[in-house]
């Protein structure tokens, strides 16, 4: 790594899991040969989490929200506060393996100009630690995972998974951030898709990938209900209607939970008035 250690600006959005974000910020201060803004938004909680944070780590920012906002406004949030030349979204409930994670992932950025989203991800509870994974586009666009060993390096792949996703700071402000439509589900499949039409080539590989260990805090009663509905938000804005109506016609409550909700929580957010826009907060 160069003299100059870069700036990464880390940003986590979080829901009532305070424990969780703890062990995974502690992670975070172990990292090497990089600089790091953390960064934690807290979306709401009704528990600790803030307090706690903020007494257990006084370097790291957080900003508290009042109300429960989503995952895609929290986002846009953090980008927004950030100064780093390169800016990394993680889950709240992941972990760094080692010590050099986020400073590799700077170095193969660095290396490799057309990437675009680089990341990875690792599911101790259920596939061990020898495969990482990223997302493909499969049958009726659903996606499908990929699996990349450490053996295989750098993997091409459509969509990386937003509990670690890395990209350089101007390629986020060129795609306008994440999609406030998507308050559940789809925020990462429609970032990615953004800078793949770019002309970025997005990658997961095993040495750039963190531990998720979905917790059960921090989730939503209705997650089911809400994966289906933004689901049909993701194809019915980068494929078409008519590629919707193909995919979803033997669902029609499907049909009817994309549409019913879209008007008033795109109002909500503009009245927020989170917008991107570049180097606003430098």
């Amino acid at each position: 790594m160069p003299e100059h250690l870069p700036l990464v600006s880390l940003v986590i959005p979080t829901w009532n899991r305070k424990d969780e974000l703890i062990a995974c910020i502690d992670s975070l201060l172990r990292q090497r040969d990089v600089t790091l803004e953390i960064i934690v938004v807290d979306d709401g909680s009704t528990d600790d989490t803030v307090a706690a944070v903020r007494a257990r780590f006084p370097g790291v920012v957080v900003l508290a929200e009042s109300k429960h906002y989503g995952i895609s406004f929290c986002r846009n949030l953090g980008i927004l506060a950030s100064h780093g030349e390169y800016i990394h979204q993680l889950d709240s409930d992941t972990e760094m393996p080692d010590e050099y994670v986020i400073s590799r992932m700077v170095r193969m950025l660095r290396e490799n100009l057309g990437l675009g989203v680089l990341g990875g991800a690792i599911l101790p509870a259920t596939g061990g630690t020898a495969q990482a994974y990223g997302l493909n586009r499969g049958p009726r666009v659903y996606p499908v995972m990929s699996f990349v060993t450490r053996a295989d390096g750098l993997r091409a792949c459509d969509w990386v998974v937003g509990c670690n996703m890395m990209a350089r700071r101007e390629i986020v402000f060129q795609v306008g951030g994440f999609d406030l439509n998507f308050e559940f589900g789809s925020d990462d499949t429609s970032f990615s898709l953004r800078v793949q039409r770019a002309g970025y080539t997005n990658c997961i590989s095993h040495d750039c990938s963190v531990y998720h260990k979905p917790s059960n805090s921090g989730r939503r009663p209705d997650e089911s209900y809400c994966y289906g509905l933004t689901g049909g938000r993701f194809l019915i804005k980068y494929y078409g209607m008519p590629y919707f109506y193909r995919t979803y016609a033997k669902f029609p409550v499907r049909i009817a939970a994309s549409f019913a909700w879209l008007p008033i929580r795109w109002l909500r957010h503009r009245m927020a008035g989170r917008q991107l826009e570049y180097d606003s907060y430098r």
